[in-house]
């Protein structure tokens, strides 16, 4: 999926029509509208899904506010440091890219910069995603409440991968310390959630 966002970003150069960056490749082919359609079908909704299961994970393991301490860490943190450098050096590599462009020499010049009215100058850029799945995590701890401060396993996945071994059945069978994943949690969650876990989460 990694691999497949640079395919994408390359292939968005070449396309036939509007395009939605502000340069774009002189050779333009159908077959790179064609591409781009196919690939972002779905390459993001296969990433959040298997986030949802991640995240059901955490949740279940840690609880909400356990899940969002993780969350925040490995996912709003990050990108509250790195956010504004990413912002200001790409904006200065794409305005000396339009002003080479335009002018044939590298420089900065705000006035030969196409107007983009429905797009603000200040936005999240290619880590749109880790903005959003910050939110959902904290959506997600918020459907843990009032059990969010609780320590006890959260009551709201009922539904396993598993059933439970049955209470006089041998050793064997017994379930183990760390219940299966939650089906309906890692579902529910799957459209609206994020990726992460580290080697100590995964089972």
């Amino acid at each position: 999926m990694m691999w497949l966002g640079i395919v994408i970003h390359v292939a968005v150069i070449h396309i036939v029509g509007e395009s939605p960056l502000v340069w774009r490749d002189q050779a333009t082919s159908p077959a790179a509208n064609l591409l781009v359609a196919f690939i972002h079908s779905f390459r993001m909704p296969v990433f959040f899904i298997v986030a949802g299961f991640f995240m059901a994970m955490l949740v279940q393991r840690h609880g909400p506010l356990g899940m969002l301490k993780h969350r925040f860490k490995r996912l709003a943190l990050p990108f509250l440091l790195f956010w504004p450098p990413i912002l200001v050096v790409t904006m200065t590599l794409a305005l000396l890219y339009v002003h080479r462009m335009v002018r044939g020499s590298f420089g900065i010049d705000l006035s030969i910069v196409p107007p983009m009215p429905d797009k603000p100058m200040l936005n999240t850029m290619h880590l749109w995603f880790v903005y959003l799945l910050w939110w959902f995590a904290v959506g997600t701890a918020l459907l843990g409440w009032p059990s969010i401060w609780s320590l006890d396993e959260p009551e709201w996945n009922e539904l396993r991968l598993m059933p439970p071994a049955p209470e006089d059945a041998p050793p064997a069978l017994a379930p183990s310390e760390k219940p299966p994943l939650p089906l309906p949690g890692a579902l529910r969650i799957g459209a609206c959630a994020e990726f992460g876990g580290d080697d100590s989460d995964m089972p």
